[in-house]
């Protein structure tokens, strides 16, 4: 291993947590320049809290249920409960190690305890970014045309970014899938990715199902949205929320600090800002849901954890 591989491996470790300690030190520092401000904040509904709270817990049953379904196309039979946990621990493992943390525990979790091939999980994690960007992407679009046609408002920056997102998605799912005819190991995996995406791929039905899941923890995401604005007595238009949360949801691909800390809370703010609200308004909001969603994963993960690795070792190795 050369030394130059060694010190870009470094760099790639260590760039995340530098990125979220300057965005940790940049909202330290308008925090306490806005500190007043923040002090007349206060929550003006416990109703809509609570109703933070089971969006964000209801939001896991969709991505429970598409784990469930994508395994269930490659003969995986998964419970509804042991899906539920692997969505709870992926989401404690992207808090410690972006984006690769989840999809790593998640990924031994079912090797383990299935034999279910790297490249093929791979295969399912394409699958549901692909058709994440692809579902959030169009909402997203509709939204703009609407607020365009009926309020007379219209953001180039986010159609364009709408549009291009959605683009690229089409290209992906659309392209004809081919085969490296090589020995090769790496490209070998790279077979099974695509071996992946085509059982999936071919399933039209199933893929239309997938694609209703993905939309509704999209109507999740909108009232978590929802909610914790008018946790703050603020109220939002629909299509506001639904831009900002769809905005949010794409975040997503730019995960480069642990749990999307930072990045996530930046999307909203800006988006926030883009459609008039305030910042010190937008700030509260990303923050108030970073607080109830990270309480729910840590708590979930806790739980999840414990049952799954009992799990592991109480039942042999079965692939159905």
């Amino acid at each position: 291993m050369s030394m130059n591989y060694k010190i870009k491996r470094r760099v790639k470790l260590v760039l995340p947590y530098i990125f979220l300690l300057a965005i940790m030190v940049v909202g330290g520092i308008y925090f306490i320049s806005n500190s007043n401000q923040f002090r007349e904040l206060k929550i003006s509904s416990w109703w809509w809290l609570t109703a933070l709270f089971l969006s964000c817990l209801l939001q896991s049953v969709p991505s429970a249920i598409i784990n469930k379904k994508l395994l269930s196309l490659f003969e995986i039979q998964l419970g509804f409960w042991e899906a539920l946990g692997l969505v709870y621990i992926s989401g404690v493992g992207n808090y410690f190690v972006p984006y690769i943390g989840g999809m790593s525990l998640r990924a031994t979790y079912l090797k383990r305890k299935y034999e279910f091939s790297l490249s093929y999980f791979a295969g399912t994690v394409g699958a549901t970014a692909l058709l994440s960007i692809f579902v959030n992407s169009l909402i997203g679009i509709i939204v703009v045309i609407y607020l365009l046609i009926v309020k007379g408002i219209f953001s180039l920056p986010i159609f364009l970014l709408f549009i291009g997102l959605f683009l690229l998605a089409g290209l992906v799912a659309f392209s004809p899938i081919r085969r490296i005819k090589s020995s090769n190991h790496f490209f070998s995996k790279i077979n099974k990715i695509w071996e992946g995406w085509r059982i999936i791929s071919q399933r039209t039905a199933d893929i239309l199902v997938l694609a209703f899941l993905v939309f509704s923890t999209a109507v999740f995401n909108v009232l978590i949205m929802y909610s914790a604005f008018r946790v703050l007595n603020e109220i939002i238009p629909i299509a506001d929320a639904i831009i900002i949360s769809t905005l949010s949801a794409l975040s997503a691909i730019v995960n480069i600090t642990p749990g999307g800390l930072g990045i996530t809370e930046l999307v909203i703010v800006f988006s926030s800002q883009a459609l008039g609200q305030l910042t010190i308004i937008s700030v509260s909001v990303a923050l108030i849901i970073r607080v109830v969603s990270a309480l729910l994963v840590f708590a979930g993960g806790g739980i999840s954890s414990y049952k799954l690795s009992r799990s592991i070792f109480d039942h042999p190795v079965r692939k159905q």
